[in-house]
């Protein structure tokens, strides 16, 4: 049984919208937020805790082998809420941390553009992983109409890219790999935790409860998957094989987004409405008595 220790609030005014969350080879937080596209690492450095900057919208970052920050790009436009000024097409981009030189690395696959990226993670096969959700649309009623299937798509390190599952309307969102080779999505349209082996077959691994929309996903040393839930406020950490689901309170969190295991601690980046309505995001330190896996790292070839 995981048990959640205890919870701190790192920072009370982390960016209006934090997503993605990943380390630092000198051991700091990384992340990005969605709003700005400005990458924040924890703690801050002599110059405060900007590392890098894209345009407006990307959703997710994932360190690669390379030093660089790969991230999941939504071309600035989240659901018929929020379109940037800036934006630009859907892609993946690289940003490197040394010089702030920012490359897309991808815009389609097989000829179909990105919808809308939203995480991604290295796989054990080398190859970068991507879940493109597609237009994020609240009301179920109308989801068939105005969104439309996701897809789990791998960039080899040459570049070339595939579609290797088609998700349907099922919005995935969170993805990690294994060290099988196996990778594992969170869907926020079904609430389920999906897992497509190397042989291709795809699997339920859970179906969590209404209420728990499952976004981001990490792997702990005994094979559970640590899911945020922005729909209850918890940790779920689900059992590699899916036998057990333990829903973890995360205290006054609202909407926990994503996180990164160091070592025993959990870092959740999550965001809350203000008095004024206005988004404000939060750093969390999470003790756990698990610890995470190493995370898998890979890296693209330069073009």
């Amino acid at each position: 049984m995981a048990t959640l220790i205890d919870v701190d609030v790192l920072e009370n005014n982390f960016g209006e919208m934090p997503q993605g969350a990943d380390l630092l080879a000198d051991g700091r937080f990384i992340c990005l937020d969605v709003h700005s596209g400005v990458l924040n690492a924890w703690p801050a450095g002599p110059d405060g805790t900007a590392v890098g900057k894209t345009t407006s919208g990307p959703i997710a970052l994932t360190m690669g082998s390379d030093g660089q920050a790969y991230l999941a790009h939504t071309g600035g436009r989240i659901g018929d809420f929020w379109l940037a000024d800036d934006a630009i097409p859907p892609c993946v981009q690289r940003v490197d941390l040394t010089d702030g030189s920012v490359e897309t690395v991808l815009t389609e696959v097989d000829g179909v553009a990105l919808v809308s990226p939203h995480d991604l993670a290295w796989g054990a096969d080398g190859r970068l992983w991507v879940a493109d959700s597609h237009i994020w649309e609240f009301d179920p009623a109308l989801r068939q109409e105005r969104s439309g299937h996701g897809r789990i798509i791998a960039i080899s390190p040459n570049g070339d890219a595939e579609t290797v599952v088609d998700t349907g309307i099922t919005f995935p969102a969170g993805i990690v790999g294994e060290a099988d080779g196996s990778v594992v999505w969170t869907e926020g349209y079904t609430d389920r935790v999906r897992r497509v082996r190397p042989d291709g077959s795809v699997h339920t691994v859970a179906q969590l409860p209404d209420g728990h929309t499952p976004h981001g996903v990490k792997v702990a040393v005994d094979g559970s998957l640590w899911v945020t839930s922005f729909g209850s406020g918890t940790i779920d950490v689900i059992a590699a094989d899916g036998s057990s689901v333990q829903h973890l309170p995360l205290g006054d969190a609202d909407r926990p987004m994503n996180l990164t295991f160091d070592g025993q601690n959990l870092f959740v980046v999550e965001f809350l409405e203000d008095s004024a309505g206005e988004m404000v995001g939060r750093l969390l330190r999470v003790r756990t008595d698990s610890s995470g896996v190493v995370p898998l790292r890979g890296a693209l070839d330069r073009g």
